[in-house]
């Protein structure tokens, strides 16, 4: 008889098998949604990805294969950080697989990525934790050694081993200064950050902000602001179980206040999320941010729900919760409706049907769109062989980069491998038009 345990470890060797092979897209034309996709015309596939040009905008999700983590580089050379995790995950088959090797850890492995990317090498205008989970900021039990002679000193993990070589400007997260709203955080990967923090505002100038749920101007251009003022700008949309109304200076407080009476909840809806705009292109991110509860007053509501008419229409979506079970509601599509999802894989369930489904289903939005998971393993290829949302989902795995032209009007999908650290792009899929918007700034 076939036990559990040696089932997940065939799941395992699958999912090694997925990523072994890497087939290279070579100027195929891609059957999603019936459209022609693949397009070269500004980047070569098997070449390294070409770098980053002043009034271009990009998003890197780098995959590690312990967590989430997103590179932004802004229109004026601006860069922000959100997210660097690891994760214990000992004996769990169903991670899925560490790229490129385990020869460093996965903050040394972004870390390295950014300086291969950045326009301003080793120093980053902002750092982000969206929430505190390890596959978010890294954890304690599994690390890369722990600093001597700072005093509190901190195990490096995530986030904290990222900063051993890259310097931060200044930083968010949902609970400074205090941590203790709408409960006090206490657990010990989430003080191992904090112990971090402390040091780099000490001794690197690291300046940390509370995160204001609603404000237009926190996150801004440091760079060369003036060239695009008046195109460019970054909502803070959610965040410590606030959201933003659509209205100036208003939030609504129901998970707040209930999480406030509770004492508990979890760390996925206190997630903070951002829209970015530039000129017509917006793109939304969130963290896990997902929960469905009933508010003080008896009111049953959905956060996805709460926030999707303040962020309004998208055209890149990266997907609440790793587009796990229960996230991605039609509701919030139906107002969002993104051409290019992004999905964030570390575990083998990430990849989940029904969402999918609500992702590409045409009833609930009509038009054009792929979703690009980092991660899609052969397990899961063969599993769903044939389901027609297949059509729309690209079979590559690896770092997904939107990079979006000057003026915002048009972006493209890369995907570069994460085998090496050679930058080598796989597929391109583009041009996308970012139509106008209306709605709420």
């Amino acid at each position: 008889m076939t036990t559990r345990r040696r089932f997940l470890k065939g799941v395992a060797a699958l999912a090694g098998l997925a990523l072994t092979s890497e087939p290279i897209a070579r100027g195929r034309r891609s059957a999603l949604a019936g459209a022609e996709f693949l397009d070269a015309e500004s980047q070569e596939v098997g070449e390294p990805l070409s770098p980053w040009r002043p009034g271009t905008m990009e998003f890197h999700h780098i995959y590690t294969g312990h967590g989430e983590s997103v590179f932004h580089i802004f229109p004026d050379g601006t860069s922000l950080l959100i997210d660097a995790g690891q994760l214990e995950r000992g004996g769990y088959e169903l991670k899925s697989v560490t790229l490129p090797d385990e020869s460093r850890g996965p903050g040394e492995y972004i870390a390295r990525y950014i300086r291969r990317v950045n326009p301003h090498g080793d120093e980053v205008d902002y750092m982000m934790i969206s929430h505190f989970h390890t596959d978010h900021m890294g954890c304690c039990s599994v690390n890369r050694g722990k600093t001597e002679g700072r005093g509190e000193d901190y195990f490096l993990s995530g986030m904290s081993q990222v900063g051993e070589t890259i310097r931060f400007r200044k930083g968010f997260d949902r609970g400074f200064p205090d941590y203790s709203l709408p409960f006090p955080v206490r657990d010990p990967d989430t003080e191992n950050y904090r112990r971090f923090t402390r040091w780099k505002m000490k001794a690197d100038g690291l300046e940390m902000e509370p995160f204001e749920v609603g404000r237009l101007d926190q996150i801004t251009l440091r760079r060369d602001p003036e060239t695009y003022r008046g195109t460019f700008h970054v909502r803070n949309l959610c965040g410590n179980g606030l959201v933003w109304t659509g209205r100036e200076g208003e939030t609504d407080t129901s998970f707040f206040d209930w999480a406030k009476e509770k004492g508990a909840a979890s760390e996925n809806p206190l997630s903070l999320g951002l829209r970015i705009d530039y000129g017509p292109f917006r793109c939304y991110t969130a963290g896990d941010f997902n929960e469905s509860f009933t508010g003080l007053d008896g009111k049953e509501r959905n956060l996805e729900e709460m926030v999707a008419p303040a962020c309004g229409r998208v055209d890149v979506c990266k997907s609440n919760h790793h587009s796990y079970i229960g996230s991605m509601r039609a509701e919030f599509l139906r107002v969002l409706r993104p051409q290019v999802f992004v999905t964030d894989v570390w575990d083998l369930l990430h990849i989940q049907p029904s969402t999918m489904e609500r992702m590409t289903d045409r009833s609930i939005y009509p038009g054009r769109r792929i979703v690009c998971p980092t991660f899609f393993p052969l397990l899961k290829k063969r599993e769903f062989e044939g389901a027609p949302w297949r059509s729309d989902v690209a079979e590559d795995c690896g770092h997904v980069v939107i990079r979006v032209c000057e003026g915002g009007t048009r972006f493209r999908v890369y995907y570069v491998t994460a085998h090496d650290e050679s930058m080598r792009v796989k597929a391109v899929y583009g041009p996308f038009e970012a139509p106008p918007k209306e709605g709420t700034a």
